[in-house]
This record gives structure tokens, C-alpha cells and sequence, in this order.
């Protein structure tokens, strides 16, 4: 993971991301429970990450020419990690939204 931080920004905005939410968080009044579940989203979005990493560099070695079923993998495993993110944002951000109209 060390060297994906440092070498891949997509994984750089997802750790900076990460970062922010629980810094935010803190201000928020989470039950114990919906902090793990919140760590294990992080979890989730970190670790289809590093996956869309290794097949974008696994089909890069397989071929070394242009080919569209290449251009085709490569793109399914950038839009699963887009389909996650965004989706786990909508779900935490309806989640703020909740706890701080109850807290205000």
C-alpha cells in the first residue's frame, strides 16, 4: 500500500479523503457502531483501490501495443472503485446530514 500511496493519485486522494472523513467525523455524534462501520467503508474504498491498481498494472504487462479489451478492463476497474466512492459518500453524507439535524 506504501507504494501505491506514493506512486498513484487516485490512491492519494482516497487516503486524503480518508483522512478528512475522520477528522469530521469527530465532530459528529457517531455511535460506536456506525464508527465501524464508517472504518470499514474506508476499508472497502482503500482496498478496491488497491485492486483497480494491480489489474491496471497486470494488464499493462500483459500488453505492451494499444487493445481495445485492454482500454475495456482497464476502464470497468476504474468505474467499480467511482461506483464504490460515490456511493459510500452518498450513504455518509445522508448519515451527517441525519445525526446532525437530531443534534442541532
Amino acid at each position: 500500500m506504501k507504494e501505491t500511496a506514493k506512486n498513484e493519485a487516485n490512491m492519494q486522494y482516497h487516503l486524503a479523503a480518508a483522512a478528512a472523513v475522520i477528522v469530521l467525523a469527530l465532530f459528529v455524534p457517531f455511535p460506536l457502531w456506525k464508527w465501524s462501520i464508517l472504518l470499514l467503508t474506508i476499508g472497502i474504498v482503500l482496498s478496491l483501490e488497491l485492486l483497480n491498481t494491480a489489474l491496471e498494472n497486470t494488464v499493462d504487462l500483459m500488453t505492451e501495443q494499444y487493445h481495445p479489451l485492454a482500454e475495456k478492463a482497464k476502464g470497468c476497474c476504474g468505474c467499480r472503485s467511482v461506483y464504490i466512492y460515490n456511493n459510500s459518500c452518498s450513504y455518509w453524507c445522508s448519515a451527517v446530514c441525519r445525526a446532525l439535524s437530531t443534534w442541532l
